[in-house]
């Protein structure tokens, strides 16, 4: 039997209570390339590497941190991570689609949407 755990929530009430007076919270968010190679990898496609300044074969992963600025240190926490999924269009067929069929972007505007309430909670 699986359960639904709330990790945002419970992130935002860890980041929320290490807050001190002062100190303002930006949100941020930034993809990781993870290179893979195979063929049954759960999620594996082309994606942006910037290190390479290329598409390569691998696994993203989109991560929305939470910011403290100000005091004497800058301190960045991870709040949600989600793998990206792989475009399931094959790639001659990519200029074809429909507008209205997601992407990657719409991917992460999901991912910020859900997140964005609880962002609120941190002030």
């Amino acid at each position: 039997m699986t359960k639904v755990f709330d990790f945002i929530g419970l992130n935002t009430a860890l980041i929320s209570s290490s807050k001190f007076d002062g100190e303002v919270l930006i949100a941020a968010q930034d993809s990781s390339f993870i290179p893979k190679s195979g063929k049954s990898t759960n999620g594996l496609g082309y994606f942006w590497n910037g290190s390479a300044g290329k598409a390569e074969k691998g696994l993203k992963l989109d991560v929305i941190s939470v910011v403290k600025v100000g005091n004497d240190k800058n301190e960045g926490y991870a709040l949600s991570s989600k793998q990206t999924p792989a475009d399931p269009t094959p790639k001659a067929d990519r200029k074809k689609k429909k507008a209205t069929e997601p992407t990657r972007i719409d991917f992460t505007l999901i991912m910020l949407k859900r997140w964005h309430p609880k962002f609120w909670s941190l002030e």
